[in-house]
C-alpha cells in the first residue's frame, strides 16, 4: 500500500471506532451456493473510487455494485434503478456521503475477498472523516464510469 491509507466510504457520520461485525459472503458454484467468507471483520480498499462508490444511500428500489474481484482500472460502477441512470443516481447520492481513511498497516487480505478490499479485525479509529458533497462529481473525477441496469 503506497500511500499508508485505506477508504471506506459511508451514507452516514457515525463511525467514531470501527468495530467489526459479522460479513458473510455467499458465491453460486456449479449452481450450488458456497461460502467463501465469514469473520468479524471491517473492510476498506485502497482505492478512493471504489469507498465513493459506498457512500451511496441503498433503497428499495435502488442500489450500487462494484466488481472487487476485477481489474482496479476499469473504474466500472453498476447502477441498479426503476427510471433512469441520473434519477438513481441523486436518489442514492443526493445527500452525500462520507469518506472515511484508516491507517493501511492494521488492513490486510485474506482468502474469500476480492483482490480489492481488505479487513482489519480489530477496532479501530479513523484517521480523518471527509463529508462529500458530490460523490458522483467525485467518482467522475476519478475516471468512473457508470452502468446502468433497470430493475
Amino acid at each position: 500500500m503506497k500511500s499508508g491509507v485505506v477508504f471506506h466510504g459511508s451514507a452516514t457520520h457515525c463511525i467514531e471506532t470501527v468495530e467489526p461485525r459479522r460479513n458473510l459472503r455467499i458465491q453460486t458454484h456449479s449452481g450450488k451456493e458456497v461460502i467463501v467468507f465469514d469473520q468479524h471483520s471491517f473492510h476498506a480498499t485502497v482505492h478512493r473510487w471504489i469507498a465513493l462508490a459506498y457512500t451511496d444511500t441503498t433503497t428499495p428500489t435502488c442500489a450500487m455494485g462494484v466488481d472487487l474481484y476485477g481489474d482496479p482500472a476499469d473504474k466500472v460502477v453498476g447502477i441498479y434503478g426503476p427510471d433512469s441512470l441520473e434519477a438513481s443516481l441523486q436518489r442514492m447520492y443526493g445527500k452525500g456521503g462520507y469518506l472515511y481513511s484508516f491507517c493501511a498497516t492494521h488492513f490486510f487480505h485474506t482468502t474469500g475477498l476480492g483482490n480489492l478490499e481488505l479487513i482489519t479485525k480489530d477496532p479501530i479509529r479513523p484517521l480523518s472523516v471527509l463529508h462529500i458533497q458530490d460523490p458522483v462529481g467525485a467518482m467522475k473525477a476519478e475516471g468512473v464510469t457508470f452502468e446502468f441496469m433497470r430493475r
